[in-house]
């Protein structure tokens, strides 16, 4: 049912460092604190900002249910999704923590802010696994995603530090894509991914080109999505049939 690609667009599970790798630019503040007085438009925006988290969690059900009602299978099968928002507010706030930066300072700082991070890709991995199951097809059973939280964190840390490597994120990222596939299952079948990195590396670099004037970030991305649904298949697990 390819219920998995969403991930990669809606979840955020995303190229990304650690928070220990950080580079910052410094400038110093000599007035004394007393005399810092916070701009007029911080309280609006900080109130503006966790409104539209909040709301993120009924944007993120209601973009799941575009895209499930948006999907073609080969047998004439249709998909259709019964997840709501409200289900996953937790989680969703709990998920954004692994998508900030929040510059804790002090030598703790640092271990402080590893720690919000994979906390937040404990929500990212409630977030994944509300999404499967919610996903209904009219020609197969229900699928689970049985992805442990230490094998998430385990490919976030391996991507990260390929990052480094500047290209070779792309063949981490397509191992990282088999194992969500692998793990996206039914009682006798399960997903698989067919695509390798270099496909991915040259797409993604072209996505983000064509993003560049930022009106044509929707088809960018779009395109990228398709491919990856196109390239995702599921099969039958033989050896749990005849078990």
């Amino acid at each position: 049912m390819l219920l998995w690609i969403l991930l990669a667009a809606l979840v955020s599970i995303r190229i990304s460092v650690p928070p220990a790798i950080n580079i910052r630019i410094l400038s110093v503040n000599v007035s004394p604190p007393w005399e810092r007085v916070p701009p007029p438009w911080l309280a609006p925006v900080w109130i503006l900002s966790v409104l539209l988290a909040i709301a993120g969690a009924w944007m993120l059900a209601e973009a799941c249910r575009w895209f499930c009602q948006n999907l073609r299978f080969d047998d004439g099968s249709s998909a259709r999704f019964s997840g709501r928002g409200g289900q996953i507010l937790g989680w969703w706030l709990l998920s954004i923590l692994a998508g900030r930066r929040w510059d804790i300072p002090g030598p703790q700082g640092v271990f402080l802010e590893i720690a919000l991070y994979f906390l937040g890709l404990w929500g990212v991995l409630n977030v994944l696994r509300w999404f499967v199951r919610h996903v209904e097809s009219s020609s197969s059973p229900g699928f689970s995603f049985l992805g442990t939280f230490q094998e998430l964190v385990g490919w976030e840390v391996l991507l990260a530090l390929s990052v480094l490597t500047v290209i070779g994120w792309a063949w981490v990222l397509a191992a990282m894509y088999r194992w969500m596939a692998r793990n996206t299952r039914a009682d006798d079948s399960a997903l698989r991914f067919h695509g390798e990195g270099p496909e991915i590396l040259w797409r993604t670099v072209a996505a983000i080109l064509f993003s560049i004037p930022v009106v044509t970030i929707p088809w960018a991305w779009l395109w990228y999505t398709r491919w990856l649904v196109r390239n995702t298949t599921i099969e039958a697990q033989v050896g749990e049939l005849v078990a």
